[in-house]
């Protein structure tokens, strides 16, 4: 993977950050329709959405605390070993 492909992944991680992948009435959001609506809501277009959508899952959530802080963990679908993305905000 090139620099600016590397550069670009974690843009695309970073602006992810922000999306709330928590379900409503608890759990999380882990289906492709469910995760490319959460990352619109956070200004993703739609293409954008569902390339994400198709590259990676969204395995753990935990929405912001009291203090500011949220987390989801989110791996690449097509690698054969799973390379983890852990995303923190505070």
């Amino acid at each position: 993977m090139s620099n600016i492909q590397e550069l670009f992944q974690q843009a695309q991680l970073a602006e992810a950050a922000y999306a709330n992948f928590g379900a409503i009435g608890g759990g999380i959001i882990t289906d492709k329709n469910g995760i490319i609506s959460a990352l619109q809501v956070e200004d993703f277009s739609e293409s954008q959405a569902t390339a994400f959508a198709n590259a990676w899952e969204v395995i753990d959530h935990a929405p912001n605390t009291a203090f500011g802080f949220s987390r989801s963990k989110v791996p690449e679908s097509n690698s054969f070993l799973k390379k983890h993305a852990r995303i923190d905000l505070n």
